[in-house]
């Protein structure tokens, strides 16, 4: 697990690449710059990801719960959960404004954060990413080992599906 010394060192360099990029954007010379700016970008991530541990929520560090219970996640980049649909977010991590609910993904601003909270109804191996799938390559994701028994008549539907259509009202081709 990362050191609180080291994450803050690793969000530091994250907020000088964007103060970096944020410099780039007010001496915008022509091409140059730009070109200037993705390669210090780009340097800046290729260091961020080389500091950042591959794989620390995984295996025996990784997150774990119960069926039916109902857990809050901190994320300081975009964030998504593979298998489930967040409850609640609260943008900005602000937890005395008025949530979003159902909802998928998020995007977090810069130098931002977003919490969410979701009820675990299924037991399984959830993956969480950022979207950034570069990122996921190399092993920066994070996963949540949700533990108990299995409720089949979530996948169940309510009325009983029939294989039989009305094609009466309309017309043949």
């Amino acid at each position: 697990m990362t050191s609180p010394r080291r994450a803050r060192r690793t969000a530091e360099r994250a907020r000088q690449a964007i103060r970096l990029g944020n410099k780039f954007d007010r001496e915008r010379k022509e091409g140059r710059t730009r070109v200037r700016q993705r390669r210090a970008v780009v340097r800046a991530c290729e260091k961020l990801h080389a500091e950042l541990p591959a794989n620390a929520l995984t295996g025996d560090n990784a997150l774990t719960a119960k069926v039916g219970e109902t857990v809050r996640i901190y994320f300081g980049i975009g964030g998504h959960v593979i298998g489930e649909v967040f409850d609640k977010v609260y943008q900005l991590a602000s937890l005395t404004t008025e949530p979003l609910s159902d909802v998928q993904t998020i995007t977090v601003p810069p130098e931002g954060a977003a919490a969410v909270d979701m009820k675990l109804e299924v037991p399984g191996e959830y993956v969480l990413v950022d979207h950034a799938l570069s990122r996921a390559a190399p092993g920066l994701v994070g996963k949540l080992v949700v533990s108990g028994e299995n409720q089949a008549e979530l996948f169940q539907s309510a009325a009983p599906v029939t294989a039989e259509l009305d094609h009466s009202e309309h017309s043949a081709h």
